[in-house]
């Protein structure tokens, strides 16, 4: 798997970001994880793109949105499956 594989589930990640932002625009860790996941679509083709801290701060927002965001959470095991099929 390439990280371009990566495209659709970080898709799905910020349509469901991006929703729960238009719901719920002052929370800030929405914001944060859906700017990150932006800047990720931007530049996935790139061979230096930095997966690894990506995937930190991906494991630390579904703890926080486990009980409140449920599909938000279930995009971003989604997301963290892909990145561990390709060995990030």
């Amino acid at each position: 798997m390439s990280p371009k594989q990566l495209q659709q589930p970080l898709e799905q990640l910020h349509n469901e970001l991006e929703q729960a932002n238009t719901n719920d625009p002052e929370n800030s860790q929405i914001q944060g994880l859906h700017q990150k996941t932006r800047h990720y679509l931007d530049t996935i083709d790139q061979e230096d793109t930095p997966f690894d801290d990506f995937r930190e701060d991906l494991t630390g927002a579904m703890v926080q949105f486990e009980a409140t965001h449920p599909s938000i959470t279930l995009a971003i095991m989604n997301v963290i499956d892909a990145l561990n099929r390709i060995g990030i």
